[in-house]
């Protein structure tokens, strides 16, 4: 029996490893927390003995990066600004800024209200907020003279227009320079000085009425340089006193005539017999046989005995029949009916259309010849609708077509259409010239220069001008990068100008590379209007 107990307790003894992993688990928890107390002990050597409630600056940008002192943001690099409790700490912190700014604008000569770099060794200073295009800070304004008879002034941030300052500083939730109260409200609004890693392009708010669906944008010096932006001045003069358009002549309406028939019959011979004719009026053109037109002559030879009544009806008939007065005065002598009669040239001109075939049968109403008088033409120019209100009737006009070169035609405008043509809107303008040598034909297309008023007004070239369907509108350069749409309208053409309304004298204008900031001004407005309609959706407790 002491034999079975010595073998079980030879079972049940433990295997020689087991001791030495227990040891190895135990060694490594003891450094786990010896490991853990170096942290703790370094992060409260770091802070001074502060704990995260002492922390007395975050970044205005990511509020959970918080500090016990000044610095910059690890994330965004923005300044580290003081959390908002008393205030002191921003004022303390805006009193040393103040300082420094006068110092570097003294240094620079710059004035109060001025911007200037952050770094006075780059020598920037503007008229108006921005960035430097030296180093791309955020430019910073000189703040004035603080006048002791009526106490500081009163400035505020123009992000949060609730916060407000005696004197310049900084805005204690988003690190921005604080603006006079008096200029806040027209202030404009630097998003690109808002955030330090934001693009460097920012949009501004109009201070005018600006074209719906754009916005103004600031776009930074080297990249203007880059897209080839160039400028022009809106100047006050007037455009040519000629507007150039282009015509084509036309016969004289008031000299065109049509022979047709007014009676059915067969064309038995034709005495002018090809196109381009040159006929004089009352010449014959054709013989026609018609057993209605004989009846028409018998009749009027046996009234001639029935009395005068009878008589001259039975000759307006022929008259009506289109019979020339001298052709029945040839039957009255002749005293006998003729087998055919003519059709004769109702005036002097050039045979322009010719339908009728020898042999032919013809019925009243046919077409059978078309003549034009072109000793004196029409050119119907075509003349924008805005140009239309400076011609007049009666201008002096010239005409030069490619067929008849170095010669130009001299005549006068007679006649303005009252419509516009819907797809090129445009207005024809006809003008009256003399033509005795045929050198113009009908069909001729050629330049017209008209003489018109030339009254005072702003001048730009035809390249400033955008027509965006729905609106005019020209991209205005207001210093600083800053480029607005302003809605223009156009009150005459010339050339390479046009006369506008809606710009003032002496305004730049872009000429070139307007579409690269055209684009940018439609994506800012956009954005702008995203971010409305998500700030209302946050105040109405919806979501983006």
């Amino acid at each position: 029996m002491s034999e079975n107990k010595e073998h079980m307790n030879a079972g049940e003894r433990e295997p020689s490893g087991t001791r030495i992993a227990s040891a190895l688990r135990w060694g490594m928890l003891a450094m786990a927390l010896l490991g853990a107390g170096w942290a703790v002990a370094s992060f409260v050597v770091d802070s001074g003995g502060h704990t995260h409630a002492d922390a007395r600056y975050h970044c205005p940008m990511h509020p959970t990066v918080v500090s016990d002192r000044p610095g910059s943001c690890p994330i965004c690099g923005m300044d580290l600004v003081p959390i908002e409790e008393g205030g002191t700490h921003a004022h303390v912190e805006a009193a040393d800024d103040n300082a420094s700014i006068r110092a570097a604008a003294e240094k620079l000569g710059a004035k109060p209200g001025q911007w200037i770099c952050p770094m006075p060794e780059d020598g920037v200073v503007r008229d108006e907020p921005g960035r430097c295009e030296i180093c791309g800070m955020s430019l910073v304004q000189v703040p004035g003279a603080e006048r002791r008879d009526e106490g500081p002034a009163l400035y505020s941030c123009p992000m949060h227009p609730e916060v407000e300052h005696e004197g310049p500083g900084k805005c204690p939730r988003c690190g921005m320079y604080l603006v006079r109260k008096e200029d806040a409200a027209g202030a404009p609004h630097d998003h690109a000085a808002h955030a330090a890693h934001a693009p460097v392009e920012a949009a501004a708010p109009a201070e005018r009425k600006g074209v719906p669906g754009l916005g103004p944008v600031v776009i930074h010096a080297d990249r203007l340089a880059r897209i080839g932006v160039r400028t022009a001045a809106a100047e006050r003069g007037r455009l040519e006193s000629q507007v150039r358009t282009v015509g084509v002549v036309t016969p004289d309406e008031r000299k065109r005539y049509v022979v047709q028939a007014r009676f059915s019959g067969w064309i038995e011979e034709l005495l002018v017999d090809e196109t381009g004719a040159m006929v004089k009026a009352g010449q014959p053109l054709a013989r026609i046989y018609s057993p209605e037109l004989h009846q028409a002559q018998v009749d009027y030879l046996q009234a001639r005995g029935l009395g005068p009544e009878l008589r001259d009806a039975a000759e307006q008939r022929l008259r009506l029949l289109g019979i020339a007065q001298a052709d029945i005065d040839a039957l009255r002598r002749a005293g006998r009916a003729q087998r055919t009669m003519v059709l004769r040239a109702p005036g002097a001109g050039h045979v322009l259309r010719k339908d009728a075939v020898a042999g032919s049968y013809v019925s009243p109403g046919a077409a059978l010849f078309e003549v034009a008088d072109l000793s004196r033409v029409w050119v119907v120019a075509d003349v924008f609708e805005q140009e239309i209100a400076r011609v007049r009737v009666g201008a002096d006009a010239t005409f030069g077509a490619p067929s008849v070169p170095g010669d130009r035609f001299v005549g006068k405008v007679s006649f303005v259409y009252p419509t516009v043509d819907p797809s090129t809107r445009t207005m024809k303008v006809r003008l009256e010239i003399d033509n005795p040598a045929i050198a113009l034909r009908p069909g001729m297309f050629g330049d017209v220069r008209l003489d018109v008023d030339a009254p005072p007004g702003i001048i730009v070239p035809r390249d400033a001008v955008i027509d965006g369907g729905e609106h005019v509108y020209a991209l205005v350069a207001e210093g600083g990068g800053r480029f607005a749409p302003r809605e223009v309208h156009v009150t005459g053409r010339a050339g390479d100008h046009v006369m506008v309304v809606g710009l003032d004298e002496g305004e730049q204008v872009v000429v070139s590379a307007g579409f690269f900031i055209d684009s940018e001004s439609r994506l800012r407005s956009a954005l702008e209007g995203m971010g409305d309609g998500q700030a209302a959706g946050h105040a109405h407790g919806g979501t983006p």
